[in-house]
């Protein structure tokens, strides 16, 4: 999530609430995972198993599937195509 924070505001050009941002999810994030090399194994093999995956939802998928994590808070409807999410909006 802290890399999608940096990613959507330096897009927005709104890089003045990167920071508030990561205050707000510090604020209510029991433990913030590393992203490993496993991670991006698997997000590979997710990306070649579904085509029409972004790169970034794949490695956000492949995460949460190598943690054993099953729900998702998100608007993102993409993330409907993965069985082992359950994407709460």
């Amino acid at each position: 999530m802290l890399q999608e924070i940096c990613h959507r505001y330096c897009a927005i050009k709104r890089t003045e609430s990167i920071q508030p941002a990561f205050d707000a999810l510090y604020g209510i994030a029991d433990e913030i995972f590393p992203i490993t090399r496993e991670d991006v194994e698997q997000s590979k093999n997710i990306i070649l198993s579904y085509p029409k995956v972004a790169a970034r939802d794949s490695l956000h998928a492949a995460m949460l599937k190598n943690l054993g994590i099953t729900e998702l808070l998100s608007f993102d409807a993409d993330f409907d195509q993965f069985p082992w999410i359950m994407r709460l909006s």
